[in-house]
């Protein structure tokens, strides 16, 4: 059974789309069990051409194995989670999730994925934003502290403000393909600015201070990837340097004070998510090693003593590292981390040897990743896009150098008559 490339994209664009949709509670119930079985259909298609295309196999790299395995530990720890049907639902969709990312990295070149991943970011921002000027009650937040956001198809502000700031970085990244003539290409051109500015745009009007630094971010992360060597060299230098007096300075003027966090004279609010924080470290006692299991820490009892104490209750801990830690332990936290450091590791080799504006957006992605999981729970869900990006990256990353690295050894070693030495020359992989 052959499936076309045209049709496996098509397939790829819808799932990664409906990765960035969640039903909001404005619409009928019956949407959210909907999507998630659309969501399992669409990964079993995925995970079944790549079996039959190429077999199931984590890519040789240290980075792809750490993060395979602890994506697969998050599924097992089911087991000593709460004994509840949610619960090993998630944990299914986490294991579905792994093995789609993983079928994506075997079958798909990292950035013809990254071009499939901004078409359906671009459609859903671009739609978010006209639900938001034409249908406002549903594109637009009502809540308190939030009247005026916009939300687009998402279910809150924040949401629509990091795939808005994704899709505005990716659109500065991402080179336009060649069209057969001048006009076509200044037609492609404009399209592309008009994506960027809608996402520009809905970074400013979704008013999430994540999602704003997330632009920055990525933009920075851009620049820094297409920087000349010399100067990546002399930033890394510099970071080095100041790293020790900057820590040195945090933490002696480090204070939290209830909800808000004091650091070299700023004061940070945090919405409460220190006390949140706070609650779930401090009921880590006997669990330290593996952790509470996915989903298994706000039980309705939790749930019920935190809302005694603080008279309201919130069962998310708005910090992926929190949540790995409290659900994951000590194990499932080092697995995590130690794969995501590699990828950083690999990253910026990479982008001080080569000029790739796929590896500069990967970098802008990951880096996107790291700091936005400091202030949502990005790492702890199960069939969110950031997760679902962060692994597949992750997957692919490796390979790609590796074949970007042989595309510029056989334009060194082109002899004169134009072929290509046979090392350079072997039968690749096969690819949708």
């Amino acid at each position: 059974m052959t499936i076309s490339k045209r049709t496996f994209n098509v397939v790829l664009f819808i799932f990664f789309l409906l990765s960035m949709w969640l039903p909001g509670e404005e619409m009928p119930a019956i949407l959210t069990p909907l999507r998630y079985v659309v969501f399992l259909t669409l990964s079993g298609f995925i995970i079944f051409t790549a079996y039959m295309a190429v077999g199931l196999r984590v890519p040789r790299s240290a980075e792809a194995a750490l993060i395979s395995t602890f994506l697969f530990y998050v599924s097992l720890s089911a087991f000593w989670s709460v004994q509840q049907p949610d619960t090993y639902i998630k944990a299914m969709l986490i294991l579905a999730a792994m093995l789609t990312c993983l079928s994506i990295a075997n079958l798909k070149p990292l950035d013809e994925t990254l071009r499939i991943l901004f078409a359906a970011t671009a459609t859903f921002v671009v739609a978010s934003v006209f639900v938001a000027v034409l249908v406002p009650s549903i594109g637009v937040e009502t809540g308190w502290e939030h009247a005026g956001k916009w939300k687009g198809l998402s279910p809150q502000k924040n949401g629509m403000g990091a795939l808005s700031a994704l899709t505005l970085v990716a659109g500065l990244a991402i080179p336009l393909r060649p069209r057969a003539t001048p006009g076509r290409q200044a037609w492609a051109l404009a399209g592309r600015s008009i994506v960027v500015a809608l996402a520009a745009l809905g970074v400013y009007m979704a008013g999430s201070r994540g999602a704003q630094l997330t632009s920055l971010l990525g933009i920075a992360s851009l620049l820094l990837a297409y920087a000349p060597r010399l100067l990546q060299r002399l930033v890394l230098l510099a970071l080095l340097l100041f790293s020790v007096p900057l820590i040195n300075l945090g933490v002696s003027t480090f204070v939290i004070d209830a909800d808000k966090i004091g650091i070299v004279g700023l004061t940070i609010d945090t919405n409460s998510r220190t006390t949140i924080w706070e609650y779930g470290l401090t009921q880590m006692a006997g669990r330290e090693l593996f952790g509470h299991g996915v989903s298994g820490f706000w039980t309705e009892e939790r749930m019920i003593a935190f809302q005694d104490i603080h008279g309201w209750v919130l069962d998310n801990f708005h910090n992926g590292y929190i949540t790995i830690l409290v659900e994951g332990g000590v194990v499932g936290f080092l697995l995590f981390t130690l794969g995501l450091a590699l990828c950083y590791v690999l990253l910026l080799v990479a982008i001080g040897t080569m000029k790739d504006r796929f590896l500069a957006l990967a970098f802008a992605l990951l880096n996107s990743f790291a700091v936005g999981n400091l202030v949502e729970n990005e790492a702890g869900r199960s069939t969110s896009s950031s997760i679902i990006i962060f692994a597949v990256i992750a997957f692919s990353l490796r390979s790609y150098i590796s074949e970007r690295l042989a595309e510029n050894d056989g334009k060194r070693f082109v002899d004169h008559s134009g072929t290509m030495p046979a090392r350079l020359t072997g039968p690749k992989p096969h690819r949708v």
